[in-house]
């Protein structure tokens, strides 16, 4: 399998055991996406051998490479191009989040990965922690009967200067469609598609130099049945804390409850037993699972219509955060595919 890179922007790197368990899977051409990418980190990149070309465009190496599959990783607005550039070509594509900045985009990218009938995922890589699969298993075992509630955090580190694309929605999708996709993500593989509606509050009150990246920011879920979940995001963290990030989790439901802090390295399971620690077997690796499915040998951890469902969802959450309005989440055109 042919395998080249567009980008070096965010969790770019994640490709890397995927190559180590697909053997015949080979690193032929890399690219970047956007201007302040360098040409000199991407072709220092895991897998590069000497039989690796580097390309100064991702329109060049489309007209001189035969590819079955493309990593695109490089700065938010730039994704949906080169993800059509792709699957135009009949490439697949493993793309960084968020597959769109806009929901306008984004249906549009729908269409044209659709008509091509190409696989595409996002890294959603979360779903592959220990401490969230406990959760999602004791959920879907009925551990504690209906979920009725469910709130998740995540909170990070600011770390100086953020990347100049934060600074302004040109280039940055705001904070529900980038980070928060993580939370938006796991919430919709532990309860299902039930979001029907979505209220959010939040603004930039602490790094007045990048405006367009919430620093704090809070979502409210109606969820179907009148269940509800929420979700705090922060770029808070204080720079003494011991890691870089503490994302959370915890599902109510009628016969208990599971959670997790998920530097903890488990979950929680309290239910008429009382209260104990459980483990999550996270299973076969997700980036290896897309690219087996490309091969045609079993699923992929995310299904295209997933894919683009949550990036609706947390572009909508956005949508809501900006308008001061609640934002329906009903009638997707992705639902159902």
């Amino acid at each position: 399998m042919r395998f080249a890179l567009i980008g070096h922007t965010d969790h770019w790197a994640e490709y890397g055991p995927m190559l180590k368990e697909e053997k015949d899977v080979e690193l032929v051409a890399v690219t970047v996406g956007a201007p302040e990418e360098t040409l000199e980190r991407v072709a220092k990149a895991p897998g590069v051998s000497g039989k690796t070309k580097v390309y100064p465009t991702p329109e060049e190496m489309f007209r001189e490479e035969k590819l079955d599959l493309v990593q695109v990783a490089t700065r938010p607005d730039l994704i949906p191009k080169y993800v059509a550039m792709a699957v135009e070509r009949g490439v697949a594509v493993m793309a960084e989040k968020p597959l769109a900045m806009d929901l306008e985009t984004l249906y549009k990218l729908y269409g044209t990965v659709r008509a091509a009938g190409v696989p595409v995922a996002a890294m959603h890589a979360q779903r592959a922690d220990g401490p969230l699969c406990a959760v999602k298993q004791a959920v879907a075992s009925g551990a504690i009967g209906t979920p009725l509630l469910c709130h998740s955090q995540k909170s990070y580190k600011w770390r100086g200067n953020r990347p100049d694309y934060f600074r302004t929605r040109a280039t940055f999708p705001g904070s529900a469609g980038y980070v928060g996709l993580h939370a938006i993500d796991w919430m919709y593989w532990i309860l299902g598609d039930i979001f029907e509606a979505v209220t959010a509050y939040g603004t930039q009150a602490v790094f007045a130099d990048y405006p367009a990246c919430e620093s704090h920011s809070g979502y409210l879920f109606k969820l179907a049945d009148n269940r509800a979940a929420t979700f705090t995001l922060d770029y808070l963290r204080p720079n003494e804390a011991p890691t870089h990030g503490d994302a959370r989790v915890r599902v109510v439901g009628t016969k208990g409850v599971v959670e997790s802090v998920f530097n903890d390295g488990y979950a929680t399971l309290i239910d008429e037993k009382g209260a104990r620690q459980i483990s999550g077997v996270s299973g076969l690796a997700w980036y290896t699972s897309f690219v087996r499915a490309v091969k045609g040998v079993g699923e992929s951890f995310l299904s295209v219509a997933a894919a683009f469902r949550i990036t609706e969802i947390a572009l909508k959450a956005q949508q809501a955060l900006d308008s001061g309005e609640t934002v329906s989440l009903k009638d997707s055109p992705y639902a159902g595919h």
